[in-house]
C-alpha cells in the first residue's frame, strides 16, 4: 500500500506542472474571490489523469458576472504590466501566450506571444524567477475583460489559466504599475463629489460600473431623483424607486448610501457606505479630465521600441522585455493559438519549441536553447 502511494506521488508531481500565479486565475488558492474549495488542477496539462478540461478557462467563465468571478486587479490600456507564474515543473521551457477577450470568453486576441523558454528554464518554481512583462493594447475596449495564459511545453501538453481583470482609461488611477494592484482605496471625482470606495468600479452583468462602500465629499448637496424617475440612460436603482435609503444622481452614477447627505463642519455634504452604479467608469479622482462621461479622444504615437534580453546573473534568470509595442489595432489582433487539446492540430515534439503561427505584432524571443518549430499538420493549424 506504502510504495502504491508513493507511485501516485510520484505520478502526481510528474503530471503537475505550473500555473498563472499574478493576476490569481478564476477559482486559484490565491484568487481573493474564491469561495470554496480551491481547483488542485489549475496546474495540470489539459484533459490530463483521466478529466475532460471545459475549454476555455477550464469551465470557469460562468463565474463572470458573480462574487466569485470579480476582477482582481485594474490594468489602465497602453500600460506595462507583468504576470507571474508558479508550479511544481516548467518543464525546461516552452512557448506561452497571453492575451483578453472582452465578449466573456467567444473570442481570445493576442497581447504578446512569448517563442520560447516559457516558463523560464533556468527560473526555478517561484513567482520571482517566474516573471514576464507585456503591454496592454492601447486601443482595447475598457471594462472588465478576461486575461488568458496559455502554455504548450515539448511534451504536447496545453495549459489556459484565466483571469478576471478591469481595463481602465488611460486617464485612471487604476494600477498602472507593472505588479499586483495597490491596497489604496480608489477615488473618484463625480459631479462636484469625491467617492472614496472600498474597491475600484468593475464592470457588471448588465454592462454597467458598480462599486460600494463609498464614502463621499460634496461641495454642493447632491441631487435626489424624483420617486419613480429613471436616471438617464437608463440607469435604474430599485431603491432609488422605492425610496428605501437615501439615494442620489452623481455626473452618470446613481448611488443609494446608508445615511443622507449632512451638512459638514466646512460646508460640504457628506454621504457615507453608498453602492453606485454608473454607465461608464468614473474618472480617478485628481485626473485631467474632470467632465465624467466625456469622451477623450488620444492620438496614439506609434511606438516601435526594441529591447536586448537582459540576464539577471545573481539569480540566472532571463528578464524579458517586450520587443515591441505595435499600432496594430486590437480588433485586427489575430486569435490566440490553441493546440493539443484533440482540435486536430499539435505542437512540436521534444527536439523544439513552438513557433506561434500567426504570433500578432508584439514577440518575445526565446533564448535560443531549442530551435522553434511551426505546429502541424499546416491544415488544421492555420500555418
Amino acid at each position: 500500500m506504502i510504495l502504491l502511494l508513493c507511485m501516485l506521488s510520484l505520478l502526481i508531481v510528474a503530471r503537475s506542472h505550473m500555473q498563472l500565479n499574478y493576476p490569481p486565475a478564476f477559482n486559484s488558492s490565491n484568487n481573493p474571490h474564491t469561495s470554496g474549495a480551491p481547483d488542485p488542477f489549475l496546474f495540470y496539462p489539459y484533459n490530463c489523469c483521466g478529466r475532460t478540461t471545459v475549454f476555455p478557462c477550464g469551465g470557469y467563465l460562468n463565474l463572470l458576472g458573480k462574487p466569485e468571478g470579480a476582477p482582481v486587479t485594474s490594468w489602465v490600456v497602453g500600460s506595462k504590466q507583468k504576470f507571474t507564474l508558479t508550479g511544481l515543473g516548467n518543464h525546461y521551457g516552452g512557448s506561452c501566450q497571453v492575451g483578453f477577450s472582452v465578449d466573456k470568453g467567444k473570442t481570445f486576441q493576442v497581447a504578446t506571444s512569448f517563442e520560447g523558454n516559457c516558463p523560464h528554464r533556468n527560473g526555478g518554481l517561484d513567482p520571482s524567477g517566474q516573471t514576464f512583462e507585456f503591454d496592454v493594447p492601447a486601443d482595447m475596449p475598457t471594462g472588465q475583460a478576461v486575461f488568458a495564459w496559455t502554455w504548450m511545453n515539448r511534451e504536447q501538453e496545453f495549459f489556459m489559466n484565466c483571469a478576471a481583470v478591469t481595463i481602465a482609461k488611460k486617464d485612471s488611477k487604476s494600477s498602472s504599475s507593472t505588479g499586483p494592484a495597490s491596497n489604496a482605496a480608489p477615488s473618484y471625482d463625480m459631479d462636484g463629489c469625491t467617492c472614496t470606495c472600498a474597491s475600484a468600479f468593475a464592470l457588471d452583468a448588465a454592462n454597467q460600473y458598480t462599486t460600494g462602500g463609498c464614502d463621499c465629499d460634496c461641495s454642493k448637496a447632491p441631487s435626489a431623483p424624483k420617486p419613480g424617475a429613471i436616471h438617464k440612460r437608463a440607469v435604474l436603482i430599485p431603491a432609488i424607486n422605492k425610496r428605501i435609503t437615501p439615494a442620489y444622481l452623481m455626473s452618470d452614477c446613481a448611488c443609494t448610501c446608508a445615511q443622507a447627505a449632512k451638512k459638514n463642519t466646512n460646508g460640504h455634504y457628506s454621504m457615507s457606505d453608498c453602492t453606485c452604479t454608473c454607465n461608464e467608469s468614473p474618472t480617478a479622482a485628481g485626473s485631467k479630465h474632470k467632465r465624467f462621461g466625456s469622451i477623450v479622444r488620444s492620438h496614439f504615437r506609434s511606438l516601435v521600441t526594441k529591447h536586448n534580453l537582459e540576464h539577471d546573473l545573481e539569480r540566472d534568470v532571463d528578464v524579458v522585455h517586450v520587443e515591441e509595442r505595435s499600432t496594430v489595432a486590437y480588433k485586427d489582433r489575430p486569435s490566440m493559438f490553441f493546440a493539443d487539446i484533440n482540435n486536430g492540430c499539435e505542437s512540436p515534439l521534444t527536439t523544439a519549441e513552438l513557433k506561434y503561427p500567426k504570433p500578432g505584432p508584439d514577440v518575445v524571443p526565446g533564448d535560443g536553447v531549442y530551435p522553434l518549430a511551426l505546429p502541424s499538420p499546416a491544415s488544421e493549424c492555420g500555418v
